[in-house]
Parts: C-alpha cells; sequence; structure tokens
C-alpha cells in the first residue's frame, strides 16, 4: 500500500512539474486574414529588421515579454518597431546545397576518377562539364529563393500569445 502511495505522489508531482513547464509565451508571424502562422519560442534563432530599415538583429531570442522580444539577451525590440522577419526555407536550402551543388561536385570528381582508372581519355570530358557545371550553377542560381522576407508592414502581422494568463491559480 505504501508503494501505490509513493508512486502516485511521485507521479502527481512530475506531472504538476510538466504543466508549470509547458506554459510559456509565443511571438508569432501571422498572415492577415489567413491561417499561416510561423511560431517562434525563447531559444529560437529569429532574424528581422526594424519598421525604418535601420537595423538588422539576428541571434537567440531569449526573452519573450509582452510586448518586446529580447535578443542574445542585450537587443530589446518591441512589436511595433519589427519591419521585415527573414525566415530560412530550409526544403530549397537543402534541396538547393545537398543535391545540386554538392552533387555536382562529386559528379564531376567520380566521373574523372572513374575516367582515370579506365585510363581514358580525355579525363573530364564536355558531358560531364555540362552536366556538373549546369548543377553547380543551378544550386547557387536557387540561393536568393532559400531565404523568405515576411513583411509585417504589409501582408505579415506579429503577436504574442501568452498561456501563463490561463493558468489557475
Amino acid at each position: 500500500m505504501k508503494r501505490l502511495l509513493v508512486k502516485i505522489m511521485i507521479f502527481s508531482i512530475l506531472f504538476q512539474l510538466t504543466a508549470v513547464a509547458s506554459a510559456q509565451q509565443y511571438f508569432v508571424v501571422q498572415k492577415k486574414g489567413k491561417l499561416k502562422n510561423f511560431k517562434y519560442i525563447s531559444g529560437d534563432y529569429i532574424y528581422l529588421e526594424t519598421k525604418r530599415g535601420e537595423f538588422k538583429l539576428s541571434g537567440k531570442i531569449t526573452q519573450i515579454n509582452d510586448t518586446s522580444l529580447v535578443i542574445n539577451k542585450t537587443s530589446e525590440i518591441g512589436l511595433n518597431d519589427i519591419g521585415v522577419i527573414f525566415r530560412p526555407n530550409g526544403l530549397i536550402h537543402g534541396f538547393s546545397n545537398l543535391f545540386f551543388i554538392q552533387g555536382g561536385a562529386a559528379y564531376f570528381f567520380i566521373a574523372g576518377a572513374n575516367a582515370l582508372i579506365n585510363n581514358e581519355s580525355p579525363i573530364i570530358d564536355k558531358s560531364t562539364l555540362l552536366i556538373s557545371g549546369s548543377m553547380i550553377a543551378t544550386g547557387f542560381a536557387i540561393k536568393p529563393f532559400i531565404t523568405r522576407k515576411l513583411n509585417v508592414k504589409e501582408k505579415w502581422e506579429v503577436k504574442i500569445l501568452n498561456f501563463d494568463e490561463f493558468k489557475k491559480e
């Protein structure tokens, strides 16, 4: 009976600790009039520009307040001062870097090594140069599309969701 009581006590303490730990604030960037949004929590990396365009801030979000963000424990920026948020598109970045650039370079070196092993001449033929060169060039051409600009002035809005307000006391 004592063991059951101890297990129940430990379980209830752990359950309450996880409930307290999960209540946190979210910084949300939402498209106006749409459901599309991006959520940030403390510890996430962010890159943004002020409304006037004077400053660009990047780093980890260390604290989310009611009306501002603290970045790298040094810079505090209000929600009203945020003009543009730059968000990396991970799919395009991975596709560009891994498939096109590294794949083109790997194809070039593998085809060259194969020609050396088989004593072929020329070592690098025109088709290998064309294929590997176009893959690498395509990878670099896609690079400008990696970062997405979320313009808070026009199409996006920023909010703070505070789940601490819903805590029962």
